[in-house]
């Protein structure tokens, strides 16, 4: 029998493979038949019908085998499928198969074109192709799947105007059907890339096989598909058979998998800026009552036309349960601003302790927590997981800064996020050296003396906003402010901006006169008064992942040489006191004696370790630590510090109550507003 006559191939859908497939057979004079499909319909029903039904039903008959390329759905009895994708991406390129069935050796430019559809452009660059032939294959490619020239426009358009970039993903809504186009522009080694309109949508990239495993139950029931390998590869949802709405949703499923997948792997560390601080209704004296000063029912009406949304604690899933049921009931309700359902005997009928609110802007989600120190190239940014407010009423209030790091991972980098990204303004003013020899008035200038602490304790600037133009934001703070004399008339604290630009404007009088709060005409122009509570610092509150480090404090309680014990000392020293650089504390007795105080090693042998100081509540855990542990820093321990601190607060602005209550009972002139201050304290 002639060679021509022993097989009969079916074409599938249209591209640069299957083109030269049909020349390779119309080579070799080998029959076949193409229907002219394209990817979309490219089944074996296209075949099972007039006019090609017949002479594959007799082919079939008088013995010729029968092979479909690339056709999905069910193989019919007497044919065999050649294809390589979905379970059968283990196969070489079809036209591999093709050559290997006819005992014919491709030529280079078959051998890209094969390497081209199973593996696209890395694949080529294996074989050692030059990006002019890779060039001049992909333009091949387009060209046979019936790309046009308005095509090509419409994908550059599309790239210029729909893309957008999320959690290192690169996300095109196409505007034309063709989406090799774009994932030719776009192309880059270990791209994440989905590209997707109202009708379909197609994964470029690593980690393609997850994606495939994810969705199986689809490419098993003919709505997807994947391709190009295991590690970098595609996979596709077929065509007209989602809703927009539905392609869509899987789009963000996709989005899901690779943010959360991505961000296990490197979530560095945690970190809580804890910023505890006095606050009251202005117009109000020291003759005033505390209810009358701290009365928390004005306050959402004050905050009404801002981002920031109060919302009460309710318990809505395992998370929630755990953090509520973690303490004891009269605790509760100083800890929460608890929904009505949830009070119990310990709650004070309808009076409220405090008032719960969360920072709701939509930036946000995009918007970074943005450190840079002074001479140096490197910016540390942290995604915002939250912003949050709580209003007390013992008139103190508390806003935290709720961050995660994906970034830096470093020890050095931990103890520079923590130490940096807590201050509030300038601690000290460096000054001359020859004015602290001399004793004669400093020389340096307050630009100066800025200059010189930059670096030392504070950092160049502190920044909310996007890591492209975060220094044109509202929220930048570089303490330039402090470099004029009119500064301190009111005294040194001015609420840094990447506070007071979350707030609108005017909503806090900072060290202000009462002459400052008024008007003309004497209307009270300010919300809300504030004033610092503790010092220049936020209390830190800080997860850190490491293996390296939690072995290093595994051997610190091993019976180590004393010289090399020390040493593992240092960095865990400088976590749990908030340092960076130099040791702040040089004596080694003391240093050990200040880490034993401080250090919590119950849970040592597996790797974690906590501290607690007056800066700070840290937690060092290995890189593999159960993801609950990282939870109870994030809701259990960061409410207790939060506790202490509102506690402290407390009790210092209490103080200076007694301290005025003393002072009223030695004057005795208002007896009764006396015994009513009393009371209210």
């Amino acid at each position: 029998m002639p060679k021509s006559t022993q097989f009969l191939f079916l074409l599938g859908g249209s591209d640069l493979e299957m083109v030269e497939i049909k020349t390779l057979l119309e080579k070799a004079q080998v029959k076949f038949i193409d229907a002219g499909l394209n990817w979309n319909n490219s089944r074996w029903d296209a075949y099972m019908k007039a006019p090609y039904i017949e002479e594959i039903q007799q082919s079939i008959a008088s013995g010729v085998k029968v092979y479909g390329i690339e056709l999905r759905g069910n193989i019919p009895t007497g044919c065999e499928l050649i294809d390589h994708h979905n379970e059968l991406q283990e196969n070489p390129a079809s036209i591999v198969q093709v050559a290997n069935i006819l005992n014919i050796n491709l030529n280079d430019w078959e051998q890209l074109v094969a390497a081209n559809d199973t593996g696209y452009i890395p694949a080529m660059k294996a074989l050692g192709a030059s990006d002019d032939d890779i060039s001049k294959i992909r333009k091949a490619d387009r060209e046979a799947q019936g790309v046009t020239v308005e095509d090509e426009a419409l994908g550059r358009l599309s790239v210029e105007k729909n893309t957008i970039k999320t959690r290192g993903i690169t996300i095109v809504k196409s505007l034309t059907e063709r989406f090799s186009v774009i994932s030719d522009i776009l192309y880059k080694p270990y791209l994440k890339l989905i590209i997707y309109n109202e009708k379909e949508l197609n994964y470029y990239g690593p980690k393609k096989i997850e994606i495939a495993e994810k969705f199986n139950d689809l490419i098993q029931d003919g709505k997807a598909y994947q391709g190009g390998g295991k590690e970098n590869g595609y996979f596709g949802l077929a065509k007209d058979v989602f809703s927009e709405t539905e392609i869509e949703e899987l789009k963000n499923r996709i989005v899901e998998h690779f943010t959360q997948q991505d961000y296990l792997k490197s979530y560095y560390s945690h970190h809580v800026f804890i910023f505890p601080f006095k606050w009251e209704h202005p117009g109000c004296s020291s003759e005033n009552s505390l209810l009358e000063r701290f009365n928390l029912n004005t306050l959402p009406n004050k905050l009404a036309d801002s981002f920031w949304k109060r919302k009460t604690f309710k318990i809505d899933g395992g998370e929630t349960y755990n953090e509520f049921n973690y303490f004891y009931g009269h605790v509760r309700e100083i800890l929460y601003d608890l929904s009505d359902n949830l009070k119990d005997e310990y709650s004070d009928g309808d009076k409220k302790m405090l008032l719960h609110y969360e920072y709701k802007n939509e930036a946000l989600k995009t918007w970074k927590y943005i450190i840079k120190l002074k001479d140096r190239d490197e910016v540390f940014a942290l995604d915002i997981d939250s912003i949050l407010l709580n209003f007390y009423n013992s008139g103190v209030g508390v806003i935290s800064f709720h961050l995660r790091n994906f970034k830096h991972a470093k020890p050095d980098d931990i103890l520079t996020i923590n130490q940096y990204g807590r201050r509030l303004y300038p601690p000290f003013f460096d000054l001359s050296d020859i004015s602290v020899k001399t004793g004669n008035q400093d020389t340096n200038t307050l630009t100066e003396g800025l200059e010189g602490v930059k670096g030392k304790e504070l950092p160049e600037y502190i920044s909310i906003g996007s890591e492209e133009n975060h220094k044109n934001s509202v929220l930048y703070e570089d303490f330039s402010r402090y470099t004029s004399g009119k500064a301190f008339n009111y005294g040194i604290f001015m609420l840094p901006k990447f506070i007071n630009g979350l707030f609108p404007k005017d909503f806090w009088a900072i060290n202000q006169g009462k002459q400052q709060l008024q008007n003309k005409e004497g209307k009270i122009e300010f919300k809300l008064l504030m004033a610092p509570i503790l010092d220049s610092r936020m209390f830190v509150v800080c997860w850190y992942g490491s293996d390296h480090k939690a072995d290093d404090l595994k051997n610190y309680y091993t019976n180590l040489d004393s010289e090399e014990k020390e040493n593992l000392s240092h960095w865990w020293y400088k976590f749990l006191y908030v340092d960076a650089g130099l040791l702040t504390c040089q004596d080694r007795d003391m240093r050990k004696n200040l880490i034993a105080k401080g250090t919590y090693n119950r849970w040592i042998d597996y790797g974690t370790i906590i501290g607690l100081s007056r800066y700070s509540f840290v937690m060092l855990t290995s890189e593999s630590v159960d993801s609950y542990i990282i939870r109870h820093l994030q809701t259990m321990y960061y409410k207790m510090a939060e506790l202490c601190l509102v506690q402290r607060a407390t009790i210092l602005n209490y103080a200076d109550e007694v301290t005025h209550v003393s002072h009223l009972l030695l004057e005795n002139d208002s007896p009764d507003k006396t015994l009513e201050k009393i009371a209210t304290l």
